[in-house]
């Protein structure tokens, strides 16, 4: 019809915006990845374990060269102790076992510090970290 003005489609004026936002999520991602083996090399064979059950610890586990070190991943949450992750046992933070000498914190990176920094089993540990 005469004098409608064709709008521009909303979703096309953020393709830019979007493009870049991703370029921006993927590139933490591959950079905590290349982190995550970067720890784990300086390891040796030490035997480790992963805090997180949940969305960050899998992405730990998946990042490592060598998951197969894992002796098995730690969470406080009642509900995925006893459970299994990659065919690993949850744990509380209490049953880990003392072989494992380093930890690799999956959990979210504003907070995995102060976290893992109030757990007294954990701060009794002379264990190496690694933080996302």
């Amino acid at each position: 019809a005469a004098g409608v003005k064709a709008r521009e489609n909303p979703l096309s004026a953020d393709v830019g915006g979007t493009l870049s936002e991703l370029a921006r999520i993927a590139a933490f991602w591959n950079a905590a990845a290349q982190r995550v083996q970067t720890f784990e090399a300086g390891l040796g064979d030490a035997p480790i374990s992963v805090y997180g059950a949940g969305f960050y610890g899998s992405f730990i586990a998946s990042s490592l060269n060598r998951p197969d070190r894992i002796i098995c991943f730690v969470d406080q949450n009642p509900y995925l102790q006893g459970k299994q992750m990659n065919g690993k046992s949850v744990v509380a933070p209490h049953a880990l076992p003392s072989t494992v000498d380093a930890m690799l914190v999956g959990l979210n990176p504003a907070h995995a510090r102060s976290i893992i920094e109030s757990i007294p089993e954990l701060a009794a540990r002379p264990l190496r970290y690694f933080y996302l």
